[in-house]
């Protein structure tokens, strides 16, 4: 069984060591090494220094590597080049020839937000105030709820998305996603990475939720940053299922829609 392997700011250098990576972390004298057959994705703090050999090893093996901020905001992605082709990709290459299909595609990614936030509201109807659905608006509001809290909160979501976004880039590989889609796209092609993640990044409020509660209970748990990180990583882990299930059933309507619009 594969799992994620997150690379915080403790992590100062990461080698190739044989089929493993050698990190170097500020934790301890001693470097940590870590097979890359148990590794599903990897998420590394900017600050983290890599050998070209090490990068170069996780993207042969499909491993997919995600570069964040201090602030856990995603400033790059490394994707492995070989993709399993797969009818959504030439589906969406199709679709991209015709002018009318960004506007189009745009108002399938509303609506696939618009389902994702009616499901979290039915899920947890007394989560957030339900008079406006606009995603912004929801969001402000959800992060207002935490009153004094907001601003923990805000930084703690912003880390959270971060590791959602460095699932999706594994999720979409892992669906057969050709390389023009699999990350965040430029204007005028079709966002699939960008529809995908705002859709499941309602499903990050619950996890919020959870980790303002527990901080509130058990505050001494917070004060390390480190700790706060690993514990942010586990609440991600524990949604992370749900967002591998909603993203596989929307990438299935998305190549219905295409098809629909074939025809």
């Amino acid at each position: 069984m594969t799992r994620p392997l997150y690379l915080g700011g403790e992590a100062r250098q990461v080698c190739l060591d044989g089929p493993a990576l050698r990190v170097a972390t500020s934790l301890s004298p001693l470097d940590a090494r870590v097979p890359l057959r148990l590794v599903s994705r990897i998420t590394s703090r900017q600050g983290t220094e890599w050998s070209t050999e090490a990068l170069a090893r996780c993207l042969t093996l499909g491993v997919p590597v995600t570069f964040v901020s201090t602030d856990g905001d995603p400033v790059g992605y490394c994707v492995p080049a070989r993709q399993r082709a797969v009818n959504l990709s030439r589906l969406l290459a199709a679709f991209e020839n015709d002018v009318r299909s960004i506007g189009a595609f745009g108002d399938w990614a509303r609506a696939e937000e618009r389902r994702a936030i009616l499901d979290l509201l039915r899920r947890h109807p007394r989560m957030m105030p339900a008079r406006d659905l606009r995603p912004a608006f929801l969001r402000a509001a959800f992060l207002a709820a935490a009153g004094e809290d907001q601003p923990w909160a805000t930084a703690v979501l912003r880390r959270l998305e971060g590791l959602l976004a460095a699932h999706m880039v594994q999720l979409l590989k892992d669906a057969g996603v050709g390389m023009p889609w699999v990350a965040p796209a430029p204007d005028r092609q079709a966002d699939v990475f960008g529809a995908c993640a705002r859709a499941a990044g309602w499903l990050l409020l619950p996890a919020l939720s959870r980790v303002l509660a527990h901080r509130r209970r058990h505050p001494r748990a917070w004060r390390r940053a480190g700790d706060g990180q690993r514990r942010v990583a586990r609440a991600y882990e524990a949604v992370g299922p749900a967002v591998a299930a909603a993203t596989s059933r929307r990438l299935r309507r998305l190549e219905i829609w295409l098809w629909d619009r074939r025809q």
